[in-house]
């Protein structure tokens, strides 16, 4: 289970503040943080339709107890582990899976679909797939 600690609704694709609004929650999110040590989640989810709809995005952190707004995870996921050496690898990342999505090689099932950023430094991207 994950806390959510902010969120926002956006768009891939039609937001052209997307970058800026991203970088403004994870600020925030951040400096709540300040004292904590363990992952941190950027949780996709309340999708409206495929990757080109809007949704929901929230940076959390897990938790054992539910709580009126505790988002709960799938079962069936299939990581994307992230190259840490390039910047740009979440956002190349990212784009993998839409393109895997598109040539159907993966079922997404736009759930809740979440990176996670560990405390060794390593992260990676867990997509929700159909069973």
């Amino acid at each position: 289970m994950l806390q959510p600690l902010l969120s926002l609704r956006t768009n891939n694709f039609n937001d052209p503040d997307i970058i800026e609004k991203v970088t403004d929650l994870w600020d925030k999110a951040l400096g709540m943080l300040d004292h904590y040590d363990g992952n941190i989640y950027s949780v996709y989810h309340n999708y409206e339709s495929n990757y080109k709809g809007s949704y929901d995005i929230s940076i959390a952190t897990s938790t054992t107890q539910k709580q009126s707004n505790t988002i709960i995870l799938g079962k069936n996921y299939r990581e994307f582990p992230i190259a840490l050496n390039q910047p740009s690898s979440i956002v190349e990342v990212w784009q993998t899976i839409w393109q895997m999505e598109d040539n159907g090689e993966i079922d997404r099932q736009y759930d809740v679909d979440y990176e996670e950023y560990r405390t060794d430094g390593t992260v990676s991207i867990f997509i929700s797939l159909k069973s």
